[in-house]
């Protein structure tokens, strides 16, 4: 399980109590900034002294989108092209997420114009965007290219012209290199989203493309925990033995291999409608890793009526979920006591960004 926050405070020992508790009092040195408090539990006279046993932030997922700016990219799709339809797809699912997910950024090829060095005129991917909070204005200035204009020849004002080649085994290769360098800024644990509509291609290239993408997938799931998802747009359903669908299943293995949440690897999407819902499937998916939390460092009682769980978001009480009530606004603590998961409404607050942390108090005597 992957570990979705970083512990703040400090656990101390704990003594249990009987009674049941609907969660209540948010922590804030002394003051009350609920909606409404039930006299149950640990502010009941059977357990008259609670413990605050600490903050737990809520840390967000990666996500990575590899985006495949291609001659074949450019192909009527659903009324439009299958870039256009991409391109709205991201920026109607993005910002709805951006609260749990920090989202990366990288396309394919280089243009003229991008910085990245590419020796030999091979096949190269554009330079990183890095996943940080809140970077969708960043993210968005390169997804936006309103389509090519044909009236003086392939051009566009936000984007260089397409190329033949598609050279998603240099965008995976590139990531790889980059969770190799040792003075990496990101932290590893996440998704790469590769979206293309082609299996890897260069001209200048006559090795094994296909051999070079599915050794840097290998690496990033089997090294740095970093699955690798396919969206292919718009080309007929390819078979489970072609490079896309490989690149898709390579789930890793080993000790450093990711094991996240049952997204989909592979989705072969033929219209706008379906391509939109794959988006927001994977993305949402995703999102809901953050609703749940890591609670190694800190202890909890045997009896999980005498544990209150309140979200702040660094101000005051965003929401007060009732444990024990998975298919609502609730919270529920693993068998294991590693971890607590939240549901319903709040889990949508913590997928908004609304809510970043959690505090904790426990019943003691």
């Amino acid at each position: 399980m992957f570990r979705r926050a970083a512990f703040l405070g400090l656990a101390l020992t704990l003594a249990g109590c009987t009674e049941t508790v609907l969660i209540h009092d948010a922590w804030d040195g002394g003051s009350k900034n609920d909606a409404a408090t039930v006299p149950t539990g640990i502010d009941s006279g059977s357990c008259p002294k609670s413990t605050y046993q600490g903050s737990l932030t809520i840390q967000q997922t990666q996500l990575w989108i590899l985006l495949d700016r291609s001659f074949s990219m450019q192909a009527p799709f659903d009324g439009t092209t299958r870039q256009a339809a991409v391109q709205t797809a991201l920026k109607t699912t993005i910002p709805q997420y951006e609260g749990s997910v920090d989202f990366g950024f990288e396309q394919f090829p280089a243009g003229p114009n991008d910085p990245v060095d590419c020796p030999n005129n091979k096949c190269c991917a554009g330079s990183l965007t890095y996943p940080t909070p809140s970077n969708w204005y960043d993210i968005n200035t390169l997804i936006e290219c309103d389509g090519w204009q044909s009236s003086a020849g392939w051009q566009s004002s936000t984007c260089d012209s397409p190329s033949q080649d598609s050279p998603s085994y240099a965008a995976l290769a590139q990531l790889d290199d980059y969770f190799n360098k040792p003075n990496k800024m990101m932290a590893t644990t996440g998704y790469i989203l590769l979206v293309t509509s082609s299996d890897p291609s260069c001209a200048a290239d006559s090795s094994n493309l296909c051999s070079q993408a599915l050794n840097a997938a290998e690496d990033l799931a089997n090294t740095f925990s970093m699955r690798t998802l396919v969206l292919d747009v718009g080309s007929p359903p390819p078979s489970f033995t072609s490079c896309l669908a490989q690149i898709g299943g390579m789930m890793g293995s080993g000790p450093n291999a990711h094991s996240g949440p049952s997204v989909q690897s592979f989705y072969n999407v033929s219209n706008q409608q379906n391509l939109g819902s794959a988006i927001d499937d994977i993305v949402s998916a995703i999102a809901q890793e953050s609703c749940t939390v890591d609670l190694t460092n800190i202890a909890i009682p045997y009896d999980h009526s005498q544990v209150t769980v309140s979200l702040y978001n660094g101000k005051s009480l965003v929401q007060s979920p009732d444990p024990g009530s998975p298919d609502a606004n609730g919270w529920t603590i693993s068998a294991d006591e590693t971890s607590i998961t939240f549901s319903g409404s709040a889990c949508k607050q913590i997928e908004s960004g609304a809510a970043n942390s959690i505090r904790i108090k426990t019943c003691s005597q």
